[in-house]
């Protein structure tokens, strides 16, 4: 494996929290919760204590695909 898929992996396999995927996603933790509960946002795992993660890529592909659902309510 190269040095850049090797990094690549890395930033894959980011885990964020609720706090953190809230500020990502411009939505309070609440929503970020709501959005796993519906299936929208998987949850990666929890930490020792109980915590959720989420993996980043899970969160900036929710991102991408809510902005482009807005771009298109905007343009349809």
């Amino acid at each position: 494996m190269s040095r850049s898929q090797f990094e690549l992996e890395k930033v894959r396999n980011l885990l964020v929290s609720p706090s953190q995927a809230a500020r990502l996603l411009d939505v309070s933790t609440q929503q970020v919760r709501q959005l796993a509960e519906v299936g929208d946002l998987p949850v990666a795992g929890k930490t020792p204590g109980g915590h959720r993660r989420y993996e980043l890529q899970c969160v900036l592909r929710l991102k991408e695909a809510r902005e482009e659902q807005r771009e298109g309510t905007r343009h349809g």
